[in-house]
C-alpha cells in the first residue's frame, strides 16, 4: 500500500494514515457484504488483549486517544460505509479489556442509530467474588466504569442498543477455580441479582459467552434457570430449583436437590479434609439412589450423571486440599490424573447422552486438568528451592 504507515509500537494500523484507514475499512466493509450481506447483526472487536498498544507515531501522539477513541473512530467509519451500501443490520462494538474505558473524544455519528454497545466485564470472572451489586472491590470498579458508559451514551443522546456479555459457567476464564471447574460460578442467586442489576440499569439484551457451551453437565440445570432468568429476573429461584428437581429426576429428586445443594455449598467453602469426606459421603448416597432406582433407564442416565459430577467434585476439592492447606504436591497431581481418567473413562457415557460433546470433555479433561497440575509442579518447584 503506497505511502502508507504500518503501526509504531503498537498492534493496530496507524489509523492517521488516511489511506490506512481507507483500507481497514473499506475490506472490512467488503467482507460484510459478502459474507453476511443481510445479517441482522454484526460487531466489531478490538484485540483481544488487556491493554491495546496503539501506533505511537507522532499523528497519534499528537492525536491524544485513548483504545476506545479508535475503536470507535473506525467503528463509525465502517457503520456509515454499510449504511451508504444499504445494510439494514445493527452495527456493535464491545466494551471489553483494552476498549472498557469509554472515550475521551470520540462523538458515535448519527448518536448511535443502529448500534450496539456490547458490554463485557471479564476481569469481574462471572461473581467470582459475588455479584455486581456488592462492595468487593471489582465490583465497585466496574459499576464506575458502567456508569462512566451510561454518562458518555447519555452525552450522547444514544439512539442504539445495549446488551450485556457475561461469561458464565466460561471453563476456558473459570476452569483455574475449583468452583468454577465445576460449573458453579456464578451461583444461581448470584446470576439472578446480576441479571435484575442489569435489567435495572436499562440494558436491552444478554448473552453469554460459556466454553463449552454444549455441556449440560451433571444436568441442564444452570442453563434453564439462565433462560427462566432471561424471561423473568425476579422469578422465585430456589421453588423454580424445586422444580426442576421433581420433574428431571423424578421419585428421586429431593434426594437429588438435597446432594447438589449441599456439593454447591462445600465446593464455595474453603478446602478441608473434613469437606472432601463429606463430598466422598455424597457420592455415595447418589450410588445408592442409582442401586434403588430399577429399570427407568433414562432416569438411571439422569442419576449416573450426578453420580459422576458428584466423584468429580470431590476430586477436585481435593486437589484444592492439597494445593491450599496440605501442600502436598504428589497427592494433588495424583487427584488431577484422577480426574482425568474419571472423565475418560466414562467419556462414552458422557458424550453418547449428550452431557458433554467431545470439545468440551478435552477442555475439561485436559486444558484445565493441566493448569491445576501446573499449581503443582508451582509448589513443588518452590519447596525444593526453599529447601535446599
Amino acid at each position: 500500500m503506497k505511502g502508507a504507515v504500518a503501526a509504531i509500537n503498537g498492534q493496530t494500523l496507524c489509523f492517521s494514515n488516511h489511506e490506512a484507514m481507507k483500507w481497514f475499512t473499506d475490506n472490512a466493509v467488503n467482507w460484510v457484504l459478502s459474507n453476511c450481506p443481510n445479517a441482522d447483526y454484526m460487531s466489531m472487536w478490538s484485540a483481544d488483549k488487556w491493554r491495546t498498544a496503539l501506533c505511537r507515531c507522532e499523528k497519534c501522539r499528537t492525536r491524544d486517544l485513548n483504545a476506545t477513541d479508535w475503536c470507535l473512530l473506525v467503528h463509525n467509519d465502517i457503520w456509515r460505509k454499510l449504511k451508504k451500501r444499504g445494510w439494514k443490520g445493527i452495527f456493535g462494538w464491545i466494551a471489553y479489556h483494552g476498549s472498557e474505558e469509554p472515550p475521551q473524544k470520540a462523538e458515535l455519528v448519527e448518536n448511535g442509530r443502529d448500534m450496539d454497545m456490547l458490554y463485557a466485564p471479564r476481569p469481574r470472572k462471572a461473581s467470582k467474588y459475588g455479584p455486581f451489586t456488592n462492595d468487593h472491590t471489582i465490583s465497585k470498579f466496574y459499576r464506575e466504569n458502567l456508569s462512566a458508559w451510561n454518562n458518555y451514551l447519555e452525552k450522547q443522546n444514544y439512539r442504539g442498543i445495549r446488551t450485556v456479555l457475561e461469561y458464565y459457567y466460561d471453563l476456558l476464564l473459570l476452569g483455574r477455580y475449583t468452583e468454577g471447574r465445576a460449573w458453579l460460578i456464578p451461583t444461581h442467586q448470584n446470576m439472578q441479582a446480576e441479571m435484575r442489576f442489569y435489567f435495572e440499569q436499562g440494558f436491552d439484551g444478554f448473552s453469554n459467552c460459556d466454553p463449552p457451551t454444549s455441556c449440560v453437565f451433571p444436568d441442564p440445570l444452570n442453563k434453564w434457570l439462565y433462560y427462566r432468568l432471561l424471561w423473568d429476573v425476579n422469578l422465585d429461584v430456589a421453588a423454580a430449583r424445586h422444580d426442576f428437581f421433581t420433574h428431571y429426576y423424578g421419585p428421586a429428586g429431593e434426594v437429588m436437590e438435597k446432594v447438589r445443594t449441599d456439593v454447591e455449598r462445600l465446593m464455595h467453602e474453603p478446602p478441608s479434609l473434613a469437606g472432601v469426606e463429606q463430598l466422598q459421603g455424597l457420592s455415595v448416597s447418589v450410588e445408592t439412589t442409582l442401586e434403588q432406582i430399577g429399570n427407568d433407564e433414562l432416569l438411571r442416565k439422569r442419576i449416573g450423571a450426578m453420580s459422576l459430577w458428584v466423584k468429580y467434585c470431590s476430586l477436585c476439592k481435593e486437589s484444592q486440599y492439597h494445593v491450599e492447606t496440605t501442600e502436598v504436591s504428589d497427592l494433588g497431581q495424583a487427584a488431577e490424573m484422577a480426574i482425568r481418567q474419571l472423565l475418560t473413562e466414562n467419556k462414552e457415557f458422557l458424550i453418547g447422552n449428550n452431557f458433554i460433546t467431545q470439545d468440551d470433555l478435552d477442555i475439561v479433561a485436559t486444558n484445565v486438568v493441566d493448569y491445576h497440575i501446573g499449581l503443582h509442579d508451582a509448589m513443588r518447584r518452590l519447596w525444593d528451592k526453599l529447601t535446599i
